[in-house]
């Protein structure tokens, strides 16, 4: 969500601030939350995910970045904790 110029939430302090709103990021950020701190995202795209994505071109689509994580893996681990 994107917030106006000069609004409260847009100023106040945070304890950590998370440069981009990739998985890594919005995980980072969700763990920290978790444990306590305020926390900020500064995302430059209009939408959060980072090369997650999937890019339709007519009939076709066209995956960028992890679209799988694997069960017994980190990343599974991490989404069951969070």
């Amino acid at each position: 969500m994107v917030k106006a110029c000069g609004s409260s939430e847009e100023t106040q302090a945070r304890d950590v601030a998370v440069i981009g709103g990739c998985l890594g990021g919005l995980a980072a950020a969700a763990l920290l939350a978790k444990r306590g701190r305020s926390v900020v995202v500064f995302e430059k795209s209009d939408t959060l995910g980072g090369r997650a994505v999937t890019h339709a071109c007519g009939e076709f689509r066209f995956n960028l970045g992890p679209h799988a994580l694997y069960n017994g893996g980190h990343g599974a681990r991490l989404l069951r904790e969070l």
